[in-house]
């Protein structure tokens, strides 16, 4: 049988956390990890274990800590990464600053908000900011999250979430009814 391979690398600053953390990362899978350097090659028989292993080892890369990095495990969650630079454009420091912090907020009050309102975690962590959230609402996220990258005004990123997120409950209502008339 075929073993299916993949490798990611973590900034040399999470390797010493991932290491500390592998026995919970690797509790129930059947899977082989090796880490070189900051370079961690995953081996298993399960191409999607696999894969979802490299998204837990990219996120808590990333700055995400253990316990919402494993939400990755279960089918329900996905894992974004945004390259902050590719979007504005621009490769000057004092630009990347200043969107880190609009992403941020005073007192991490529009990351909060984002979290909220999205259903969702973010990382910011680098030139990216990262989305652990639920498979059905991440694109929202990340398009807001674009929306406020490029310039949007908070209030309207909010307010578009807040659309998004009653869309969903309205969508869910539907779907729940539909079942039972079944």
């Amino acid at each position: 049988m075929d073993y299916f391979i993949y490798s990611v690398k973590v900034p040399q600053d999470r390797i010493t956390y991932i290491k500390k953390h592998l026995d919970k990362i690797l509790e129930n899978e059947n899977a082989q990890v090796e880490i070189k350097d900051n370079e961690i090659t995953i081996k298993s028989k399960d191409s999607l274990r696999a894969y979802k292993l490299k998204s837990i080892f990219e996120a808590i890369g990333r700055g995400f800590e253990i316990d919402k990095a494993l939400l990755l495990k279960s089918d329900d969650y996905s894992f974004e990464l945004i390259d902050i630079p590719s979007i504005i454009g621009s490769k000057a420091p004092n630009q990347l600053e200043r969107v880190r912090a609009r992403v941020i907020g005073t007192k991490g009050r529009a990351k909060k908000n984002l979290e909220s309102l999205g259903e969702c975690y973010l990382a910011i962590k680098g030139k990216t900011v990262s989305i652990i959230g639920d498979s059905t609402f991440i694109n929202d996220v990340r398009e807001a999250l674009e929306m406020l990258i490029r310039g949007s005004p908070h209030s309207r990123v909010y307010r578009w979430l807040e659309q998004k997120k009653k869309q969903r409950k309205f969508y869910s209502m539907l779907e729940y009814e539909y079942k039972n008339e079944l």
